[in-house]
């Protein structure tokens, strides 16, 4: 069988080659050196990951984020606090944040 090239190693592209994987697909993630792109992975992609048996490893590997501040031109102009009361097993209120390079060591180039 052909190997897949699966180009971009953020939430989606992991998603895609641990599927593939799963199903006996071979297949390389590649992503441009330190390139990264996703500060935060969503719900949904959580309960996709649960689906897929790595939630986890994901939560274990992720730092949660308990704010967002935004700044235009020096000036904060947003500060939404969120949180998260861990009686849910997905986070909801609180989007934990996983490292594009932590989740890509963590769970290979598919090879």
């Amino acid at each position: 069988m052909d190997e897949v090239l699966v180009v971009g190693a953020g939430p989606v592209g992991l998603t895609v080659g641990i599927e593939l994987l799963q199903r006996g697909v071979p297949c390389r993630v590649v992503e441009a050196p330190q390139y990264a792109k996703a500060m935060s992975i969503q719900p949904r992609t959580l309960e996709v990951w649960d689906n897929l048996g790595v939630l986890h490893d994901a939560l274990e590997a992720a730092i949660p984020i308990h704010g967002q501040l935004v700044y235009i031109q020096l000036e904060a102009i947003s500060n939404a606090g969120l949180s998260w009361s861990g009686s849910s097993r997905i986070p909801t209120g609180s989007t934990p944040a996983c490292g594009q390079q932590t989740a890509s060591r963590r769970y290979g180039s598919g090879t």
